[in-house]
């Protein structure tokens, strides 16, 4: 009996969910989540809807809340109280950025060409709660073993007069191909890198995620770390690196053909250097430094290797950092890079005014806190060298002309290479 109202309640369910243009839908009591990262992948989200009228009155009034709990944070830090009060606000503030998420979240969707080469899958979690999987595409198999459809969708049964491998000697025979194609990838480094290339391209800037496995012949997870940061930093759209990352992303990944079938023999067919530029802009996607605590992290090793001083890429402000910290912080900061003379008159400010008056006596001193500057470095004093968002030269020639060794090369340094010159004489001595 309790399999039979399981059953009904899905059904009914599924037939809700057939009116929203799915490819297919199946009704599985017993699916589990993991099993959607074993034998899926699912499509990215394609398009936003407007909010209802119901989640705009929502939306509304959590940002109303969330305006009060604000204030209400605001005005304990200026009195240095970080009891209880403000634990609870804190904690508030959280759960209304949650509610806020989840709302944002809800309000995305797929096309209606990706429903239509996708499914969704509806099952009963443990709770005894429905719970529908949307967007799933069947993992594609390179090969096909003797079971279940071949790649055109043809039923087994129609292929029974044929001979076919068992699915152990099929693998058997293709673990030899595998180790033979890994001794030339080994034996031929470039063909390697643009097969590489390939499949980071593929997953992080192609929305080829569904289909990775008809594409490339790499095991490859990836994910992008780039595209989530605004979300992290909503000042990131002013932020000097931020905005040269993005001009050089859409500079690399303007020249790729368009097509997916059509990138690796594209890649291929590239000189080594423009292939190390794609593997450089995949790494980086891949790389992320975000943390929410101070301490060494993984990142400050490659931070290190790559000669990053922050004090280059941000500064110090009222909207990137003081007004975010308590007062003793900011007075702390200005004390470490102007010294006590110069931060004594802020301790009787208000918490605004403070924030001005600091932001201007930090102008300049290339001052970063503590989980900017890398396990090594100390706060650094004195002018700046050069300015913020200003990357060092490389590489120079005897007219005049420079470059930073970003992105890619200059004309002039195109037409040394092509006279006979090596990128070694071109460097700033």
């Amino acid at each position: 009996m309790l399999e039979q109202l399981a059953s009904d309640k899905l059904e009914a369910a599924a037939a809700d969910l057939r009116t929203e243009g799915w490819g297919w839908t199946e009704a599985k009591p017993d699916f589990q989540n993991y099993q959607v990262h074993y034998d899926y992948e699912r499509l990215p989200y394609s398009t936003t809807t407007s909010p209802s009228k119901t989640q705009k009155a929502r939306i509304k009034a959590l940002e109303k809340e969330r305006a009060e709990a604000e204030k209400a944070i605001d005005q304990l830090e200026e009195d240095d109280d970080y009891g209880d009060a403000h634990d609870e606000h804190s904690a508030r503030l959280e759960a209304i950025n949650d509610e806020l998420a989840a709302i944002e979240e809800s309000r995305q969707d797929w096309s209606a060409a990706d429903k239509a080469k996708s499914g969704a899958i509806l099952a009963i979690t443990e709770g005894g709660v429905l719970q529908i999987h949307r967007g799933l595409v069947v993992k594609q198999k390179i090969r096909t073993t003797g079971s279940g459809s071949d790649d055109s969708g043809t039923p087994a049964k129609k292929a029974a007069d044929k001979a076919t491998l068992s699915a152990s000697l099929a693998s058997r025979l293709t673990a030899h191909q595998t180790a033979a194609l890994q001794l030339h990838l080994v034996e031929q480094p470039t063909l390697a890198l643009a097969v590489l290339v390939h499949g980071l391209l593929l997953k992080l800037f192609r929305d080829a995620s569904y289909k990775f496995a008809s594409l490339s012949a790499l095991d490859l997870s990836v994910s992008d770390k780039m595209h989530g940061l605004p979300a992290i930093a909503d000042d990131l759209d002013r932020s000097p690196a931020s905005i040269r990352l993005q001009e050089l992303r859409a500079q690399l990944l303007a020249d790729l053909p368009k097509a997916d079938s059509a990138l690796l023999a594209h890649l291929i067919a590239l000189p080594q250097q423009d292939l190390l530029q794609l593997v450089a802009l995949c790494t980086a996607a891949c790389t992320s430094a975000v943390s929410t605590a101070e301490g060494a992290c993984a990142a400050d090793a490659v931070a290190e290797a790559a000669g990053l001083d922050m004090a280059d890429w941000w500064s110090v402000t009222a909207g990137s950092y003081l007004s975010f910290v308590p007062k003793t912080m900011a007075i702390a900061a200005v004390t470490e890079a102007c010294g006590k003379k110069a931060a004594a008159p802020l301790a009787i400010m208000r918490k605004a005014d403070l924030a001005a008056k600091a932001e201007k006596l930090l102008a300049g001193t290339r001052w970063l806190p503590k989980i900017l500057r890398g396990p090594k470095k100390t706060a650094p004093k004195g002018a700046p060298t050069r300015k913020p968002g200003q990357p060092a030269i490389r590489y120079c020639d005897e007219n005049g002309n420079t470059w930073t060794g970003r992105g890619k090369r200059p004309g002039w340094v195109e037409a040394a290479l092509k006279a006979g010159k090596s990128l070694d004489e071109l460097l700033v001595s």
